[in-house]
């Protein structure tokens, strides 16, 4: 994807994944007018930073249906500037696999201002055990609140 400003702006919803590959970086940036993600569907991932930057700038972004996002290595600013975005995330089996220091969870939430996980503790059950950075990752998220004492974050080094 990754198109003009133009055609970014007409995307609103996505309620079929279809055969997307998930082959780019940041692939949904700046699409201000995309809300939600109701497909039943799950995206395949091929490469394992496709998650890198995904919805980077959706400002009005508000929920996606749960997907696994296994093979995803790299969340760094998935939900940067994701101003309203507070729909019931997706199921993280793994956070990362590869075990690469400083890729990982750094800025996923930044300035996500409204995310609170809905409300639902499920968060707290990531593995998170290879994450080596966890930089700025609920920075400027104000409404976060849920219990993070699962987390394994013994090979932390940010």
């Amino acid at each position: 994807m990754n198109a003009s400003l133009d055609d970014a702006a007409k995307l609103i919803e996505i309620v079929h994944w279809g055969d997307y590959e998930g082959t780019e970086k940041s692939v949904f940036r700046d699409c201000d007018n995309f809300t939600h993600v109701s497909a039943k569907d799950t995206p395949l991932f091929v490469n394992d930073d496709t998650c890198f930057g995904m919805f980077f700038r959706c400002v009005s972004l508000v929920a996606i249906n749960k997907w696994d996002t296994t093979n995803c290595d790299d969340f760094r600013f998935m939900f940067w500037e994701a101003t309203v975005f507070n729909g019931e995330l997706f199921r993280v089996t793994k956070v990362l696999n590869s075990g690469i220091g400083m890729q990982g969870l750094e800025n996923m939430f930044n300035r996500a201002r409204a995310f609170n996980n809905n409300g639902s503790p499920s968060i707290q059950n990531w593995d998170v055990s290879s994450a080596g950075s966890f930089v700025g990752t609920f920075l400027d998220a104000e409404a976060f609140n849920q219990p993070l004492d699962n987390w394994d974050v013994s090979n932390v080094t940010t």
